[in-house]
């Protein structure tokens, strides 16, 4: 019944024990922020679809409990890779990850199928490669920011199309076959 959708592919890997592991997601910040968007928005037809998958999938359900988003918080089973896209390409939104700072795959893949993607990222360090161009990613750590985005292109059609289509080009341009 949901009239748009949210979606992260990241496993659960968020808890303040877990901060120093290298691959710490920061789940938690996508929760906090789709409090904060049904806070802004009061939509009661828009969800989140979150994976059962990692460590910390009680926390996040607890956390979502606390936040009293539970209603609005769809879980599906780990599936593969190649069944993610039908996911990417229905999504309002997609998230990234929040905690190591580095653009992975759950940022590129859903600006591959033209769907706006929520991450955080280092794009200045000197020391590692980037793209020249920088990827159309709300780059960020801060939910409200995050919960402005999504209400943003849930609300201005026109915004999420110009949005969609410079995530594909932007992916066509620096992620295709051809590029690499």
């Amino acid at each position: 019944d949901a009239q748009d959708f949210f979606f992260s592919s990241t496993r659960h890997l968020w808890k303040d024990q877990n901060k120093l592991v290298p691959d710490y997601k920061g789940n938690d910040i996508i929760l906090y922020a789709f409090a904060a968007f049904f806070k802004q928005s009061r939509d009661k037809k828009t969800k989140l679809i979150l994976i059962k998958k990692g460590p910390d999938v009680e926390g996040s359900q607890r956390l979502i409990q606390d936040l009293g988003i539970e209603d609005y918080v769809v879980w599906i089973d780990e599936i593969k890779r190649n069944r993610l896209e039908a996911y990417y390409q229905g999504a309002s939104v997609c998230f990234g990850q929040f905690g190591a700072p580095a653009l992975t795959y759950v940022a590129l893949e859903p600006l591959s199928n033209a769907t706006p993607c929520s991450s955080f990222f280092i794009d200045n360090n000197n020391n590692i490669p980037f793209y020249s161009t920088m990827p159309p990613v709300l780059n960020t750590r801060d939910y409200e920011k995050i919960a402005d985005f999504m209400y943003s292109l849930t609300t201005d059609a026109s915004y999420a199309s110009k949005l969609s289509h410079e995530s594909w080009l932007w992916a066509k341009e620096n992620c295709s076959e051809e590029k690499l």
